[in-house]
């Protein structure tokens, strides 16, 4: 399985990585992606969301199990509630999309 932190764009081409960049690296591509939409391609129906370096996706299952639970409810709501919260933000691909207040009658 490939990982979106496995590709690079080199020469317009898309190519697997020889090394997979560091933590910081991560970061960073990833606030330039949230700062540039065109930099990721985005499908209407899908796309990335977060890309977590490996270390920090381990220091997160350590402080959240639910995001590694074997039961698959449980383990996507875990990672709603993440993507609901501000810890996901240094992680996003995409900005947050801001939902607007219903009201009601």
């Amino acid at each position: 399985m490939a990982f979106l932190r496995d590709w690079c764009i080199e020469a317009g081409k898309l190519k697997r990585r020889r090394e997979l960049p560091g933590r910081r690296a991560i970061l960073e591509d990833n606030l330039r992606c949230r700062n540039e939409p065109e930099a990721i391609q985005n499908l209407s129906f899908a796309g990335p969301i977060l890309n977590i370096p490996e270390p920090d996706l381990y220091a997160l299952w350590r402080r959240y199990p639910d995001l590694n639970a074997k039961d698959k409810m449980t383990k996507r709501n875990a990672w709603l509630k993440f993507l609901g919260s501000s810890e996901s933000d240094p992680y996003r691909v995409r900005q947050r999309k801001r939902r607007r207040a219903i009201a009601t009658h």
